[in-house]
C-alpha cells in the first residue's frame, strides 16, 4: 500500500500523517509536484494498462525421455529413472 508522509501548511512537523494515495485524491497536482521533484520515489502503478498474457509452462516436460546421451563415451542409455508410463 503506497503512502505519503503529508505536512499540512500551518501546522508544526509534530502534526505530519501518513495517509494512503486513495485518501490523497483530491490533491493530484500536490503528488505530481511530488513525483517530479523526487522522480525515483516510489508511485501508484495503474493496473488497469497492465496487458496480461497467458503462456505455456516449458518448464515440466511434455515428453518423457526413454533414451540420455551419454557425454562421455558418445553412446545412448536408457534412462531408468523415467519409465514409459510415467506421468507428470
Amino acid at each position: 500500500k503506497l503512502e505519503y508522509l503529508v505536512h499540512w501548511k500551518g501546522y508544526p512537523r509534530e502534526e505530519r500523517e501518513w495517509l494512503s494515495a486513495s485518501e490523497l485524491r483530491n490533491t493530484p497536482q500536490a503528488i505530481a509536484d511530488f513525483h517530479h521533484k523526487h522522480p525515483a520515489a516510489p508511485r501508484p502503478m495503474p493496473t488497469m494498462r497492465l496487458r496480461f498474457q497467458a503462456l505455456e509452462n516449458l518448464t515440466v516436460p511434455t515428453r518423457v525421455p526413454h533414451q540420455l546421451f551419454n557425454w562421455e563415451d558418445g553412446t545412448f542409455e536408457r534412462d531408468l529413472h523415467w519409465s514409459r508410463d510415467a506421468t507428470i
